[in-house]
C-alpha cells in the first residue's frame, strides 16, 4: 500500500495505473491518498482494518501457524476444531483477552478461524490421505539417500543405463470390476444420491505395467481370477498383452517368472544389452527362479525401499493417478452402452486397453522419472553420440564430432548457416524438429534459448510467404473471353466442365471429342461415358452466370449436394444437421430450380438429352453451385 500511495503522489501515477501494479484495493489507495494530500509532511498509519479488534499479535499467529506446519510435517496434522482449541490455550497461556464465547466453550470461534485462514495463505483445510506409521517412519533420509546411491552404482555400471533408454520401471495395479464414481451434478438439498456400478464388490484382476525412462512402454500383463487362462479374457487389451490366471487375482512368485520372460522377450534383454528395471521389494518379485532368471539375461533388479514405493517409484508418482482416472471412466461408458448388462472380468481388459492409451503417454511416464530419478551422469562421449545420432544435419556438430552438449551459441551458428539456404518457413522447421529431438533424447529445452528465438523472428520479417489466389468473377470471366484458344483451351475445357460441371477428375481424363455434340449455336452437349455412379447428370451453364470462387463453392456444398441427388442421409450428413426438415428444404429447392433450368434451355416441350450428358453454353461463365443443376427425367 505504501509504494502504491508513492506511484500517486510522487511518481504521478494513476490510481487505476497503482492498483493493477501493486494489486491493492482502489477504494483502499483512493483514502489513503486523499490522507496523504492533507497531511504531506506527516507519515499516516496504514493499518488493516481487523487490526483494531485482533486477540493475538503477529509474532504469536507466526508461532501458531508454524506449530500447525510442524504437526503436518510429522503425518500428525490439526483438524479445525484442535486449531480452535489450541488458540484458546494459547490465549489463556498469554493472558489475553478474549470473547466470553470463548471461555465458555473453551475453544476459538469459528468467525476467528476463518478469518485466521484468510490472513495465513499458505494455510488451508485439506483433505489427508491415510498414511500407516510404517510408510511414515521408512520415507527418510537414510533410506532414500541409500537408493540414490545404490542407483547411481548401478548407472555407472553400463552406459546404456546413463541415457535411459534400457531403464525400466514395474509395478502392479488393482483394476476391479466396480468403478470409483466420480462427482456428478446433482439437485441441491438431496440428502443421498447414486450411481449405478456392476456389484456392491467386486472381482480383482492384477493388471502388470512396465514403462521406459524415455516414455516408452512394454505391453502389460493382466492376472484374472481364474484356474486356467483363456484368451478371449484379454480381448480388448493392448497389442501384446500377456495373460495369466491365479484364483485369487494376485501376482504370485511362480507368475512373475512368466513376467520377467514377458520382459525379456519385448526388450530383448540379453548379457550383451543389460537393462535395469526398478521394482518395490515384494516377496512376490524376488523368489530365486526370478532372481537367476534375470541374471542369466543381464537384468539388474533394483528394489526400492519398504513403504516409499509412492514417493520414488514413477508409475505410482506420474501415470497410476490418470490410469485409474481413465479406467473409471471407461467402465462408466461401457455401463451406459450396456443397460442392465452387469460389468465382470471378461470386459476388464477392454477398458484397461482404453485407459492405457490415454494414460501411458510420454509425458507423464518422462515426468515420473524426471521428478524421482537422479540426474543423469552421462559421459562426454555419450553425449555426442547421441546428438550426432538425433541431428546428423548440423554441420558444426559433423565438424567437430566431439561436442559435449548442445548450448545457444551452437544452435545460433547451426541456424545461420541454415538460413542461407532455405527459405524462414523452412528453417522453423528445422527448428521444430530438433526441439524435439533434443527434448526427448538429451532433455535440453532449447525453446528458452531467447536468442535464438529472436534470430528466426528477425530471420522472417521481410519474409512474405505465398500463397495460392482466389480467382474472382471477372478474372474467370476475363481468362474464358480473352486468352488463346491455342495455348489456354485444355485449361479452359477443365474450368468449365470442372467447376461449372462438377466434373470429377477421372470423368474429365476419359472423355474424347465423339462425346462432344454441338447442340445449337449456344449449347454443347458433353456425355460423360463412365460416371462414378449410375444416377443421371446433366449439369447446364448459363451463359450470364455469376462466377464462383472456392469460398462460395464450400458456402453452397449443400446445394451442389442436393442438385447431385445424394440421399437424405447424406445431405444431413454433410450439413451437420439433425432434423430432416432443413435438409429436405435443401431437395426441394434443388427440384424446382431444376425446372425452371431446364424450361429456359430447352423447352417444357423439349425431349430430354440423352444419359449421363453435360450441357455447357460456348459463350458462358462459371456460375455458382446453386445454378449448377441435373436435370430430371420427367422433364
Amino acid at each position: 500500500m505504501k509504494n502504491a500511495v508513492k506511484d500517486v503522489i510522487s511518481n504521478h501515477m494513476s490510481l487505476r495505473e497503482a492498483v493493477e501494479r501493486n494489486d491493492v484495493k482502489f477504494q483502499t489507495l483512493a483514502r489513503y491518498v486523499n490522507k496523504q494530500k492533507k497531511s504531506p509532511n506527516e507519515s499516516i498509519s496504514m493499518k488493516p482494518k481487523y487490526d483494531t479488534r485482533r486477540i493475538f499479535t503477529d509474532e504469536q499467529e507466526s508461532s501458531l501457524v508454524n506449530y500447525v506446519l510442524q504437526c503436518l510435517k510429522m503425518c500428525y496434522g490439526k483438524s479445525t476444531k484442535d486449531v480452535r482449541i489450541l488458540a484458546y490455550e494459547l490465549a489463556i497461556a498469554n493472558n489475553v483477552n478474549v470473547p466470553k464465547s470463548w471461555k465458555d466453550n473453551k475453544k476459538a470461534g469459528v468467525d476467528w478461524l476463518n478469518a485466521f485462514i484468510k490472513r495465513h495463505s499458505n494455510i488451508s483445510i485439506r483433505q489427508p490421505e491415510g498414511c500407516s506409521l510404517s510408510r511414515a517412519t521408512s520415507f527418510n533420509h537414510h533410506n532414500v539417500n541409500a537408493f540414490f546411491d545404490n542407483l547411481e552404482r548401478v548407472m555407472q555400471r553400463c552406459d546404456s543405463f546413463s541415457d535411459g533408454s534400457r531403464v525400466y520401471n514395474i509395478d502392479e495395479t488393482a483394476t476391479t470390476t466396480v468403478q470409483r464414481s466420480n462427482k456428478i451434478l446433482a439437485q441441491k438439498g438431496v440428502k443421498q444420491i447414486s450411481k449405478c456400478t456392476s456389484g456392491e464388490r467386486g472381482s480383482l484382476v492384477t493388471t502388470c505395467c512396465i514403462i521406459n525412462a524415455l516414455g516408452k512402454t512394454v505391453p502389460p500383463v493382466m492376472v484374472f481370477p481364474r484356474t486356467h487362462f483363456k484368451t478371449h479374457m484379454i480381448h480388448g487389451a493392448p497389442a501384446g498383452t500377456l495373460g495369466l490366471a491365479n484364483p485369487s487375482g494376485w501376482m504370485t512368485s511362480e507368475l512373475f517368472v512368466d513376467v520377467i520372460q514377458h520382459f525379456i522377450k519385448r526388450t530383448s534383454s540379453s548379457v550383451d544389452r543389460p537393462t535395469l528395471l526398478i521394482m518395490d521389494n515384494h516377496e512376490t518379485h524376488l523368489s530365486i527362479d526370478c532372481i537367476n532368471l534375470a541374471k542369466e539375461h543381464g537384468i539388474t533388479l533394483l528394489t526400492l525401499p519398504p513403504h516409499c514405493s509412492n514417493r520414488l517409484q514413477p508409475l505410482d508418482v506420474s501415470v497410476y493417478a490418470s490410469f485409474k482416472a481413465f479406467y473409471n471412466a471407461a467402465i462408466d461408458s461401457w455401463m451406459l452402452r450396456h443397460p442392465g448388462v452387469p460389468f465382470t472380468i471378461y470386459q476388464v481388459a477392454e477398458c484397461v486397453g482404453v485407459a492405457f492409451e490415454k494414460s501411458m503417454t510420454p509425458v507423464n511416464i518422462k515426468s515420473g522419472f524426471k521428478k524421482h530419478m537422479p540426474e543423469r551422469t552421462t559421459s562426454r562421449s555419450e553425449v555426442s553420440a547421441i546428438v550426432r545420432k538425433g541431428i546428423s544435419n548440423i554441420p558444426t556438430m559433423e565438424r567437430k564430432k566431439k561436442i559435449v552438449v548442445v548450448d545457444e551459441d551452437v544452435m545460433l551458428n547451426y541456424l545461420h548457416e541454415k538460413s542461407q539456404e532455405v527459405k524462414p518457413s523452412t528453417l522453423w522447421s528445422k527448428y521444430s524438429m530438433i526441439k524435439a529431438v533434443l527434448s526427448v533424447k538429451e532433455n535440453i529445452e532449447i525453446n528458452k534459448f531467447s536468442r535464438v528465438i529472436a534470430f528466426l523472428k528477425r530471420n522472417s520479417v521481410r519474409y512474405e510467404p505465398t500463397k495460392s489466389k482466389v480467382l474472382t468473377r471477372q478474372e474467370i470471366d476475363t481468362f474464358l473471353t480473352n486468352a488463346d484458344d491455342m495455348k489456354c483451351l485444355l485449361i479452359k475445357v477443365a474450368l468449365l466442365f470442372g467447376v461449372c460441371g462438377a466434373c470429377r477428375r477421372e470423368e474429365l481424363h476419359s472423355l474424347k471429342i465423339q462425346d462432344i455434340v454441338k447442340k445449337d449455336e449456344e449449347c454443347l452437349i458433353i456425355t460423360i461415358p463412365d460416371t462414378k455412379s449410375n444416377i443421371k447428370r446433366v449439369f447446364p451453364v448459363i451463359a450470364k452466370g455469376k462466377a464462383v470462387n472456392g469460398l462460395e463453392l464450400y458456402q453452397n456444398s449443400a446445394s451442389l449436394a442436393a442438385d447431385s441427388v445424394v440421399d437424405l442421409i447424406s445431405l444431413k450428413r454433410l450439413g451437420g444437421w439433425k432434423s430432416s426438415s432443413v435438409a429436405e428444404s435443401y431437395i426441394e429447392e434443388s427440384v424446382e430450380r431444376k425446372k425452371k433450368i431446364c424450361r429456359q434451355l430447352l423447352g417444357e416441350k423439349q425431349n430430354e438429352p440423352s444419359t449421363n450428358t453435360l450441357l455447357v453454353t460456348t459463350e458462358a461463365t462459371c456460375t455458382t453451385s446453386r445454378d449448377i443443376s441435373l436435370i430430371p427425367s420427367s422433364s
